[in-house]
């Protein structure tokens, strides 16, 4: 049986431009790309790397502070807590003013992994720089719309309260 075509009037055609959706989804295949190269070569995955960005200028924080200004779910950074903890890249301690908290904070070895991604981010990804300013574009896009979400399902869970 033939596909049936939006011309058709049996399929809804999509509410953007197909174009924009396949940019959106090369941008995000090559995310994909990006942080398995560096899992292979450096050692950690993007999110990793991102996360120990973070505890560079977030020193001993909790996981909950943490995985709010990374934006990560906390399943999500937990797996990566777990994953960088094993290579000793970071520590994680008992909150001594609250035993039910955590404290993580980056070592020394993670400081000089974090390092040493850096430098090879610079040689394997020369062309980022050119492309900063469209990436921070798409940043506050995909932010917004998240946003837009979020409050869209505070809205609807309030309303089934």
């Amino acid at each position: 049986m033939p596909k049936k075509r939006y011309s058709e009037g049996v399929m809804k055609k999509p509410f953007l431009v197909p174009e924009a959706l396949y940019d959106l989804f090369y941008v995000s295949l090559g995310v994909h790309h990006l942080s398995r190269t560096l899992e292979r070569e450096l050692g950690i995955s993007f999110v990793q790397w991102y996360l120990l960005r973070h505890l560079v200028d977030l020193p001993a924080v909790s996981a909950q502070r943490l995985a709010g200004a990374l934006g990560l779910h906390p399943s999500t950074l937990t797996q990566s807590i777990k994953r960088l903890r094993k290579k000793n890249y970071l520590v994680v301690a008992e909150d001594p003013r609250d035993s039910r908290r955590k404290i993580i904070a980056i070592t020394r070895h993670g400081r000089n992994a974090l390092q040493a991604a850096d430098e090879q981010l610079e040689i394997h990804f020369p062309g980022l720089r050119q492309i900063a300013s469209a990436l921070t574009k798409l940043r506050a896009y995909l932010l917004m719309q998240k946003t837009k979400v979020m409050r869209s399902n505070g809205a609807k869970s309030r309303i089934a309260a």
